[in-house]
């Protein structure tokens, strides 16, 4: 993962760069420069994960946690841990800020594999990233998007040909895009059925298969 993710910086002309430090410095203004974030149902995201770290101190009576993996809860995990050291509200913020880095980048490495110089495909990544799904606040989806996108582009760029290291990255990435969004989990295992098809005479660690079976 280190070695493609420098080969990606390799690929990166100056303007391109230029570019995506801009945005990216312009997101995180926008993020930690106003206090009441004009994105639907961030409020609710928020309130899910101050209940979910209440429940775990054993503050809260009213609620209980689900005995079972519930898809579109990552954001509520994740809020929940982070109320453990910041606030409700600066926790949101530090979730939105990495999905701000996060989802154009998963783009960004995705597009790279097919086209190695695009300023224009940069441009319109980072554009579509403040997207309609952002402002809706579905904060869960757009990981869920983050992560789909790296899978795949990760599975095309190792060509199918897997080591162990790679085969629990895929099995850990699996989980995740399932607590993420149970629509994104349903196109990672679809696209890779079909990706397993295509390529099914390409040389493949048999773990690769077994890399679905946590989620």
């Amino acid at each position: 993962m280190n070695n493609a993710l420098k080969n990606i910086g390799k690929t990166f002309s100056r303007n391109e760069k230029i570019v995506t430090a801009i945005f990216i410095l312009s997101g995180l203004f926008f993020v930690w420069n106003n206090r009441f974030l004009p994105l639907q149902d961030y409020p609710d995201w928020l309130f899910q994960g101050f209940v979910f770290s209440e429940i775990v101190k054993s503050k809260f009576a009213y609620y209980s946690i689900a005995g079972y993996p519930v898809p579109n809860s990552l954001s509520t995990y994740l809020l929940g841990l982070l109320n453990f050291i910041f606030s409700p509200e600066v926790s949101g913020k530090i979730l939105l800020s990495a999905l701000l880095l996060i989802f154009p980048g998963s783009l960004i490495y995705f597009f790279k594999y097919f086209e190695k110089k695009g300023i224009f495909i940069i441009l319109l990544i980072l554009i579509l990233t403040f997207n309609n799904s952002f402002f809706k606040g579905n904060i869960n989806f757009l990981f869920g998007l983050s992560f789909l996108f790296t899978g795949i582009a990760y599975i095309l760029r190792k060509d199918f040909i897997f080591g162990n290291s790679d085969i629990i990255f895929l099995g850990i990435l699996s989980i995740v895009i399932f607590f993420s969004h149970g629509v994104v989990y349903f196109l990672w295992v679809l696209i890779n059925f079909l990706l397993i098809i295509l390529y099914y005479r390409k040389r493949r660690n048999p773990g690769y298969y077994f890399s679905f079976v946590p989620s």
